[in-house]
Order: structure tokens, then sequence, then C-alpha cells
């Protein structure tokens, strides 16, 4: 299993990582500052869950840097881990239909659920 978790906020990037390899030891887990960084690695390596910020500074956003590869993948497991209101994002969130909607700083219950409830087998 491959997951791949965006945020351009290295300290918050680190404590995802952390509680993701301590849920999945066994799972080739990377992290990205930049959402172009991620979709390169999901283009050559795959991507089974996609962990991500929606706002990132640049371009693509997290939202499209979820699409990108989504369209590479469309059984991709994204979750978005933000601190925007889902109000902001709706129409897009709903279209891109990921598996979960987490608000920062993600909980370990909350992260844990979210992976016990994914759109596609991982």
């Amino acid at each position: 299993m491959k997951i791949v978790c965006v945020d351009e906020n290295k300290i918050l990037l680190a404590g995802t990582l952390d509680l993701v390899r301590e849920m999945f030891p066994d799972a080739e887990i990377v992290g990205f500052d930049n959402p172009d960084d991620a979709v390169v690695f999901a283009k050559m390596k795959g991507c089974d869950i996609l962990l991500t910020e929606i706002e990132l500074h640049g371009s693509p956003s997290g939202i499209e840097g979820a699409r990108r590869i989504q369209k590479m993948n469309q059984k991709v497991n994204i979750i978005f881990n933000t601190v925007c209101s889902p109000n902001e994002y709706a129409k897009e969130i709903i279209q891109i239909r990921p598996s979960a909607y987490l608000t920062k700083v993600v909980e370990r219950e909350e992260l844990e659920s979210a992976l016990a409830n994914l759109l596609y087998p991982a």
C-alpha cells in the first residue's frame, strides 16, 4: 500500500506522517510539502491513499493535486486534512468524492476512523 501525505506546514506534515506510520508500519508512506511532487510520485509509483491539505500556496492547490492523482487512479482514497471550512470548497469536494474530510490538527481517533472507512479497499 502506498500512502501520500501533502502539507506545506512541515511540522504538521511530520506529525501526520508519524501517525500514519504507526497505523500502517508495512506501507510505503511518503510526505511532500508540494502537491506537484506528490503528483509526480503517484504517477511513477502509484498512490492508494492521499491525505492532503486543501489550501496550498502556489499551484496546484490540494484539490487540484487530488484531481490529478484521481485521474491516474480513479480508486484512490482521498482524505482532506485542512483548516478550511467544508463550505468554502463544498462543490469541488463533492465532485472529488473524498473518503473523509478532517480538520486540523487531526486527532489519532479521527484519522483511524477515516482510514477504517475508506471508499475503496487499500
